[in-house]
């Protein structure tokens, strides 16, 4: 069946193959990615035996990667449901492959969060109130005294701006854009608790200050 373009704007190419071996030349379009604030929409558009092609949807998402997986050329796309909102994030890797016509979804991979021991999340804010600050109070460095995770909506994009006041009278900075999720966690870097964004984003005290893990 052929499926109607949801954004005839903006259409680009992103793969031309034989992507499910008939011998004939298929295509992966991106279609409505003219906007950096909206994730575009992909097609899969078969090669048909006759004049026409059919077109199939496959999702709509943050861009393709193409890999040789178990022999076989596969498609695989991120997406995510950021955007306006103050709903939990979700994180999202389904890779297709491509049978006698058809994108074929072969898995599905879903990010969890890292546990927490106590969260602030945006879903807790109230989006008529831009200036309301919400706190998490929690020892963070040990001390025997409860510190305060405190934050503001970003309401573009329903994200935690966030700072952390010590009891001492100390304040230490987000260092990072904002996050849907902020947690505590267990595990201690030079005696102060790690912090989480989101899933999985380590934040850890270097000495001075709030600051994201870096990768080595």
């Amino acid at each position: 069946m052929q499926e109607p373009w949801p954004d005839v704007r903006c259409l680009s190419v992103f793969l031309e193959n034989d992507l499910d071996g008939d011998g004939l030349t298929d295509a992966l379009i991106e279609s409505g990615g003219c906007s950096s604030y909206v994730q575009p929409t992909y097609f899969f558009v078969a090669g048909t035996m006759g004049a026409r092609f059919a077109a199939q949807k496959v999702e709509t998402g943050l861009g393709f990667t193409v890999e040789t997986w178990r022999g076989r050329q596969t498609a695989v796309l991120e997406s995510n449901n950021e955007g306006v909102n103050q709903d939990r994030p979700e994180s999202v890797t389904r890779r297709f492959v491509f049978e006698r016509g058809r994108a074929v979804m072969v898995d599905e991979q879903r990010a969890v969060e890292v546990v927490a021991l106590a969260n602030l999340r945006s879903e807790e804010f109230d989006y008529s109130k831009p200036d309301q600050e919400k706190v998490l109070r929690f020892d963070l460095d040990g001390d025997g005294k409860k510190d305060v995770l405190a934050g503001t909506l970003w309401s573009r994009w329903g994200r935690i701006f966030w700072h952390v006041r010590f009891a001492d009278g100390r304040v230490s900075g987000g260092g990072t854009s904002g996050c849907k999720r902020l947690g505590v966690l267990a595990e201690k870097t030079m005696g102060y608790r790690d912090l989480v964004c989101d899933f999985d984003i380590r934040i850890q005290w270097d000495g001075r200050r709030y600051a994201p893990r870096v990768q080595k």
